[in-house]
């Protein structure tokens, strides 16, 4: 991962592409790894884990690596990185050295426009901190933090600041340096609809965020009272240095403690991180929300192995909370769940008493313990349709578990709680996850080594990704247009959007190509986690290729007239109940049309 921080006063950032450009990924890693074909793609063992079933892949096309055992992923300096313990500006050099291109140490960190963003953030940090500890304006936000029990030192630690009410206070003070289109793209004015600019951030108590390397990329602000009319909580917009599922709160202060402790404490929130270095759990860092991605599972999987999860939510009855879960046992990571008793979060708790926040810690319980133990508490498992919803909750995630040494440990444990044999378990898990239905796909429905790859969380995101992953990597393959689903058809956004830049052109480097430019930071890494699936046995052959994603295309058309479907008939029954016999004949002839449809597929 390029570390910009690093690069100030090393390097422009064309250089380190151009060095990029130059280095065969292949040629690298198969001086350390014996690489066999796998399709458009490379595979090995993975050197950084055991595993009896290779599932480290490599593609020539977009020069990038991912082990969809442990997680890790990048390029060729992620790879000497990890595998060679390289910092960045080591793994430039060396790379640089090898392909014959000399790195000029003459660019200054004001030439790059990033390094203006942090500059511009760092000014306006300390202005809002200014403010919060020095001046009258800052005095009720003083009170506020008082009564949350925040300290001094933690307020010097993490550079807390208050952003006044009035609208242009930080906009005047930054413009005596800097010009408004550079403060503008650091995200913290807002433009005008009759032109001109105000402060984004009004009123509130303010959050510097940073980089693991420790430099202000964005921040956060909070009202000062709860029963305000506007959201608790703002954040920095997406900029050229800020993207919100790349970063974790407070981990430039946690990184040297979660490696010590080999364990990272995920909580939710700014004021949940604070609270808990202050009282002395140094190793907590926050997502700001409960949607852990990718990216922020892979940063912490090379930091330790053990994490322990505390957050507001039902982590059962949230669906991104379990997609966070799933990455995280997917990546390797050991997961466990801190309980708070008599305490809405650890802030709470910790205001409270800091030892009950150590004790709850230390007391963390294995995440699908709580799981079950959560299902068996809300449920009454004495009786038949008790039975049902506790196996309809937990199998499907549980289902997800990659180890399966883990996976029947589980499964026996909730079998023995609700008087059920196993293996009717186990096929009713089967059926909840999908994988063996009729419609997923020959190859689909045999292959583990596919499943690795395919991380979503439902049967039609799990269509979806797979049939993307086979138009990826079929790109030397043809295919008529009429064969292919409707773009309406694909109903996750991000999976849509990639379906648009489906068409790309081989050997083309995935931040390079113009389509590329309209993607998301995370649309672009399910991109690359897509085209390194592990589809040797599918895209060898034209013939096998083509009927794969014949087959899929009409599964995921069949899953849209599903929908369809069900939406219609919740409109028919809201139209006889209103007696709209006009509305009611056309609706009933669409579905008709829908079901005859259905039937032909």
């Amino acid at each position: 991962m390029v570390k910009l921080g690093a690069l100030k006063t090393l390097t422009k950032m064309d250089e380190v592409e151009q060095v990029k450009s130059k280095v065969d990924l292949v040629d690298l890693i198969s001086e350390y790894l014996p690489l066999k074909k796998a399709g458009r793609n490379l595979k090995a063992a993975c050197p950084f884990h055991l595993e009896t079933s290779p599932s480290f892949m490599v593609s020539p096309d977009l020069q990038i690596w991912r082990c969809f055992g442990c997680g890790k992923g990048g390029d060729a300096y992620t790879f000497l990185e990890e595998k060679e313990g390289m910092t960045f500006p080591e793994a430039l050099e060396y790379l640089a050295k090898r392909v014959g291109v000399t790195i000029k140490r003459k660019i200054s960190q004001g030439d790059d426009s990033k390094a203006k963003l942090y500059q511009i953030n760092e000014l306006a940090a300390r202005f809002y901190n200014y403010l919060l500890v020095k001046h009258k304006v800052g005095e009720e936000a003083r009170e506020y933090l008082k009564r949350r029990k925040i300290s001094e030192k933690s307020i010097e630690k993490f550079e807390i600041g208050y952003a006044p009410k009035a609208w242009e206070t930080l906009l005047k003070f930054l413009s005596k340096k800097y010009q408004l289109s550079d403060i503008s793209n650091s995200g913290l004015l807002v433009a005008k609809e009759k032109g001109g600019f105000y402060d984004r951030f009004r009123g509130r108590l303010m959050f510097p965020i940073k980089s693991a390397g420790g430099e202000i990329v964005g921040f956060s602000g909070r009202v000062l009272k709860d029963e305000s009319s506007e959201p608790k909580y703002i954040n920095t917009p997406e900029t050229k240095i800020f993207s919100k599922g790349r970063i974790l709160y407070g981990l430039h202060l946690a990184r040297a403690s979660i490696k010590h402790e080999n364990e990272a404490i995920l909580v939710e929130g700014e004021f949940d991180a604070i609270a808990s270095h202050q009282a002395g759990v140094e190793n907590a860092v926050a997502t700001k929300g409960t949607a852990l991605t990718e990216n922020q599972v892979t940063i912490l999987s090379r930091l330790c192995d053990n994490l322990s999860i505390c957050f507001d939510t039902d982590l059962a009855g949230d669906a991104a909370a379990r997609r966070g879960i799933e990455l995280a046992d997917s990546a390797g990571l050991n997961i466990k769940v801190i309980q708070l008793e008599k305490a809405k979060d650890p802030a709470d708790l910790i205001s409270q008493s800091p030892n009950l926040w150590q004790k709850a810690v230390s007391k963390a319980i294995p995440v699908f313990d709580f799981l079950i133990s959560s299902a068996l508490r809300r449920n009454d498992q004495l009786t038949a349709q008790g039975k049902k919803q506790i196996a309809g909750e937990l199998l499907p995630i549980l289902g997800k578990i990659t180890d399966e040494v883990v996976k029947a440990h589980y499964l026996s444990k909730l079998a023995n709680q609700l008087e059920v044999g196993e293996e009717v378990l186990r096929r009713e898990m089967e059926k909840k996850q999908d994988w063996k239905d009729q419609n997923l796909g020959v190859k689909f429905e045999d292959s583990s080594e596919v499943k690795k790859g395919i991380m979503g969380s439902s049967k039609q995101d799990r269509l979806e990704e797979y049939f993307l992953a086979l138009l990826f990597q079929g790109k030397d393959f043809k295919i008529e247009n009429n064969l292919l689903p409707p773009l309406a058809d694909i109903q996750n956004p991000s999976l849509k959007n990639l379906y648009k830049m489906s068409i790309i052109p081989p050997g083309t480097v995935a931040k390079k190509n113009k389509g590329f430019s309209k993607l998301t930071d995370e649309e672009i890494e399910i991109y690359k986690r897509l085209s390194l699936v592990d589809l040797s046995e599918i895209v060898d052959t034209e013939d096998g290729w083509l009927k794969e994603v014949k087959k899929i295309s009409q599964s995921i058309k069949k899953e849209s007239l599903k929908g369809k479907l069900e939406l219609l008939t919740n409109q028919i029954k809201k139209a006889e109940e209103g007696k709209k016999e006009k509305e009611l004949d056309v609706l009933k002839k669409r579905f008709r049309d829908l079901s005859l449809e259905l039937a032909n597929i």
